[in-house]
Formats: structure tokens, sequence, C-alpha cells
């Protein structure tokens, strides 16, 4: 398990967790794990309003750092960057990096009724799976309304990067 990770507002609006390796983590270390190679998560929308993130893996990411996106329909909420060492895909020649989202029509779930192998972005360390959601903590955004995210500057209603 990380034991620390550190936190870090961007002005922009995103949030990046970043992971702190402890001598026992490293000591666990798997060179064939895409998740021993997560320096950190970016999030794109505050994960404290979020009650839970879909999550997919891309195979064929062009690199280890660079914001990715996924087609419309899906919302993209953050994503992974990877460390300095992270090997390619020997399959694609592209990086494994993950990719939280959303879709359209999970803005109408209630509270516990989360897709299956949802994470909760709050609980979400990187270089871990992730925990399911926590259905016994409610975030304000879900009192009354359906789930809006603040969009970060720069970014399109389908979550792509505008010029």
């Amino acid at each position: 398990m990380i034991q620390s990770v550190r936190l870090v507002r961007h002005p922009d609006g995103m949030t990046e967790v970043i992971r702190v390796l402890s001598e026992a983590e490293l000591e666990g270390w798997r060179p064939e794990e895409p998740l021993s190679y997560e320096a950190s998560i970016v999030w794109l929308y505050d994960p404290e309003t979020l009650d839970f993130a879909r999550v997919t893996w891309v195979q064929d990411a062009a690199s280890r750092h660079g914001r990715l996106r996924l087609p419309a329909p899906a919302i993209t909420l953050g994503y992974s960057r990877l460390t300095v060492n992270a090997p390619r895909n020997r399959q694609t020649l592209g990086f494994t990096r993950r990719v939280f989202y959303l879709l359209p029509e999970d803005c109408n779930r209630n509270l516990i009724d989360y897709p299956p192998g949802a994470i909760d972005p709050v609980r979400l360390a990187p270089g871990h799976h992730g925990e399911p959601p926590d259905c016994g903590r409610i975030r304000p955004t879900y009192l009354g309304a359906a789930f809006t995210p603040r969009r970060p500057a720069g970014l399109s209603q389908q979550g792509t990067a505008t010029a």
C-alpha cells in the first residue's frame, strides 16, 4: 500500500495525486505490471465532487505524460501519468495508461447504482487498482441535481482539448 501521496492543485483547475514511493512498495515492484509505472493521476475535475469513475486501459498512448481523452460520448475525468522509465507496450508500441471517465447515463444513476468495475476517485492512489465507491458517503453534487462537473479551461463539452 502507498504510504504517502502528494496532492497538487493546479491553477487551471486540475488536481494531481502524485505517488510517493515507500521502501516496502519498492520491494513489491513488478516490472511486468503496468501499475508499477504510474507516477501520478491527473483529475480534470475535483475528485471530491465525483461519486465514482469508470476506468479503462489505453494500450497505445503516444506519451507517458500527455493528456489523454476518450471519444464522445465519454466524459474524460482524468488519466494516469507514467514514470520516465515506463516501457512501451510490445504489441502496440505505445504506452499503457489508465483513463477515468463517465458516460452520459451515469449522470442519472443514484448513489448506490454505480456500474461494475467503478472506482472511488477519492480513495484512488497511483499504482493501485482502486476501491469500489463508498455508498455511505453522499457528496453535495448529488443533492437534488444531476452531476454537472465544472469544465476546466480549454476543454469542450465532450472532454476533448480545444484550441
